[in-house]
């Protein structure tokens, strides 16, 4: 377990963007990601989840069991459902968050950081956190990753517009299975 401030690894997602460092405006990032690690109280294990629109950012920090855990992003529509499973158990649902603002196609990937701490002095200076680094580096994060699958949801849309009951009820019987299943 890292020991230094918000050192987590996990999954992103975000709306796809063309920038470079010489583009870059602010105010226009729009992602997602679900980690573990460390968060704060440092040296504990957390989840970290994180949905930023437009660049403002709503953090939530729960606690995570100790040891390896596999994490799930599950899209359907506009609701991400993110899951964990502890190495041998079953999977469950951490949370749910609505972002009707991304796209359908998303850019979908790993990340890791560390060591909050080193960074702090400069943040929110993304500027000059790029072109001259943390005034101090302790990372301490290892994170191991077995494996990194995309899949395409065997369920369909929801039934709304006909709001045939019998059928809507079965739709969410199977995204359920869907989101669970290995």
């Amino acid at each position: 377990m890292p020991q230094t401030s918000f050192s987590l690894a996990g999954l992103f997602i975000r709306a796809p963007r063309d920038v470079s460092a010489a583009t870059w405006i602010p105010g226009q990032e729009n992602w997602l990601f679900f980690s573990i690690g460390t968060a704060a109280p440092a040296g504990e294990p957390h989840y970290e989840l994180k949905t930023t629109t437009n660049s403002l950012s709503t953090l939530q920090i729960l606690p995570a069991p100790t040891g390896p855990v596999d994490l799930r992003i599950a899209r359907h529509g506009e609701i991400f459902t993110l899951l964990t499973r502890p190495q041998g158990g079953e999977w469950q649902v951490v949370e749910q968050i609505i972002r009707p603002d991304l796209p359908l196609v998303l850019n979908v990937g790993l990340t890791a950081y560390a060591d909050y701490d080193s960074v702090a002095p400069t943040y929110p200076n993304f500027q000059l956190y790029n072109t001259e680094g943390a005034p101090t580096e302790n990372a301490d994060l290892i994170a191991y990753v077995d494996s990194f699958d995309i899949r395409r949801p065997a369920t369909g849309r929801l039934p709304i517009a006909n709001i045939d009951a019998p059928a809507f009820l079965d739709v969410i019987a199977q995204r359920r299975d869907d989101v669970m299943a290995d």
